[in-house]
């Protein structure tokens, strides 16, 4: 016999061996089994067939068991691998028609098509901002941070060094430092302040008075002297009533003098600007002109007086900067373009050193000895001339007359010419 066919009756009896024992136990009293119920006498492919059979209802309890036995947690979460992430798109799709489903005309079809081989694809970084453009073209140094809190020093008339400082208020390290100048060869009447990094004092900002035949504005520039925003003062004169405050302490009784402040980018734009202030006033907004926000808010420190020359101690401001969450959008949204402000409150603390009861400022030495120089200088110049006049018509006119005449006669000989009707006569 075949040794497969060994196999197959081996497994048929392991399996009919239960249901014989079960027969017997409840006491069967058939004489010998059917020949069609008894497994050994199955064919090959019937017991192959009630194998898998079994093997299957095997599985499905088992599976089923499982099932039981297992905890409610829910669908399972799907894994998270490499596949799940989306390939994220740097460059924008360009917007296209489709000639046929969007019914594109055949000679716009056919434009698009030549013209798309010239258009410039779209970036995939997001294009710099203007002022990082500025900075960049101008090569200056800048600050990669910038404190939320910011200490603004101005100059003190007992220190001789005339140098002030900006400073991080929380640790009361220095940023910059700043110094004011007269230079005869620069433009301008007014001093100019620059403005150096402590670390290599490089130069990185400079402010300026520069007057117009419409008024005066104070220009921060950078290293190279490119402007880069304006600030504009305005100074209103109520006569009605007068500050109580400002009369005792500063002495203007003449009505009430209101002070404004507004600043400008160098196109023009307004991106900030103060509410109405009284002379001297010891704390100072700057709010976004659009929506009112604040953006900074500074207050002086200390019992100091900017309208008083004595010594009062050092004479220092705290520049306090909104959140960057409720900054408005704008140029002062980002940290490291939040040094206008600080500029900003410096000049108006130079600035109110010279100011008058009434509001405006008087002119500071360097005005008036670029204003007396320029004058002598012209005046000079105009002497000058006057007297070079003088001596070109005294020793320069005669000869140069008599030697243009001598040299036209030379050349234009003078003839007599005889009229053609006496020809002849």
């Amino acid at each position: 016999m075949p040794a497969y066919r060994i196999l197959a009756l081996a497994l048929a009896l392991a399996l009919s061996a239960p249901q014989v024992g079960h027969a017997l136990v409840h006491g069967a009293t058939e004489s010998r089994p059917s020949t069609a119920a008894s497994p050994s006498f199955l064919s090959l492919a019937e017991q192959r067939q009630r194998a898998r059979s079994r093997e299957q209802l095997r599985r499905r309890s088992e599976d089923a068991l499982e099932q039981a036995q297992a905890p409610a947690l829910g669908t399972p979460p799907p894994e998270f691998s490499i596949l799940n992430v989306t390939t994220p798109t740097l460059v924008p799709p360009t917007a296209r028609l489709d000639p046929w489903s969007d019914a594109q005309p055949v000679d716009t079809a056919i434009g698009t098509l030549i013209v798309s081989g010239f258009q410039e694809r779209p970036t995939q970084t997001p294009p710099p901002s203007q002022n990082s453009l500025d900075v960049v073209m101008a090569g200056c140094p800048m600050t990669l941070t910038w404190p939320v809190e910011v200490s603004v020093t101005t100059f003190n008339p007992c220190d001789s060094s005339q140098i002030a400082s900006w400073l991080d208020a929380a640790t009361n390290e220095p940023i910059l430092e700043y110094s004011q100048s007269c230079s005869p060869f620069r433009a301008g009447m007014a001093p100019i302040l620059s403005y150096s990094l402590i670390e290599g004092g490089h130069l990185m900002v400079q402010s300026q008075t520069i007057t117009t035949l419409t008024g005066s504005k104070i220009a921060l520039m950078d290293c190279r002297g490119m402007t880069r925003y304006l600030l504009e003062e305005k100074v209103y004169h109520e006569k009605k009533g007068k500050d109580m405050t400002s009369c005792e302490k500063y002495g203007s009784c003449d009505g009430i003098v209101w002070i404004q402040y507004f600043m400008y980018k160098a196109n023009g734009t307004l991106v900030a600007q103060t509410p109405y202030l009284h002379i001297f006033e010891p704390s100072i907004k700057v709010v976004d002109p659009k929506t009112g926000v604040t953006i900074a808010t500074a207050t002086r420190i200390g019992s100091w007086e900017p309208g008083y020359s004595d010594c009062q101690g050092e004479r220092r401001w705290h520049l306090v900067y909104a959140p960057p969450e409720e900054q408005p959008a704008g140029p002062f949204a980002s940290p490291t373009e939040q040094w206008p402000l600080a500029a900003m409150l410096s000049v108006i603390s130079i600035r109110d050193a010279s100011r008058n009861p009434n509001g405006l400022v008087s002119p500071t030495w360097c005005e008036l000895w670029k204003g007396s120089t320029s004058l002598m200088v012209l005046g000079a110049v105009v002497v000058a001339l006057g007297m070079a006049a003088l001596v070109f018509l005294r020793d320069v006119v005669p000869p140069l007359t008599a030697g243009l005449y001598e040299l036209e006669v030379r050349i234009l000989r003078r003839r007599m010419f005889v009229p053609s009707k006496y020809v002849g006569a």
